[in-house]
């Protein structure tokens, strides 16, 4: 089977809140924070040219992307050491896509940081 180059683009959009706030315990300053947002997509349809070995080519529909989702995200970080312009900052997080029809999305991730 071959089948043609192809591109296409889609409009993403996201309105939505965040916040963070730092909490001190000793000399330690923790930064938990989160997101909400409002997300939008949408595309055009269009064709894609493919053949069969020693068959004519054909268009084979590409069915266009509208969908609307929440996205979520919370996480907390704090700063390990800070000196002379240099910072090692350590964190974790999770971000999730819910309320779909057709995309979910979930990620976690575990960060360390470094500036120098």
């Amino acid at each position: 089977m071959t089948v043609d180059g192809t591109s296409s683009s889609y409009a993403l959009a996201s309105v939505g809140v965040t916040a963070e706030m730092d909490i001190t315990s000793g000399s330690s300053v923790f930064t938990p924070y989160g997101l909400l947002a409002y997300t939008t997509r949408s595309s055009d349809a269009y064709s894609v040219e493919t053949a069969f070995a020693g068959m004519d080519p054909m268009l084979t529909p590409v069915d266009a992307r509208d969908d609307t989702w929440v996205d979520l995200g919370l996480g907390v970080e704090t700063i390990l050491s800070q000196t002379n312009g240099r910072e090692t900052r350590i964190g974790g997080e999770y971000r999730g896509a819910f309320f779909s029809e057709d995309y979910e999305s979930h990620s976690v991730r575990l960060f360390v940081e470094m500036t120098f």
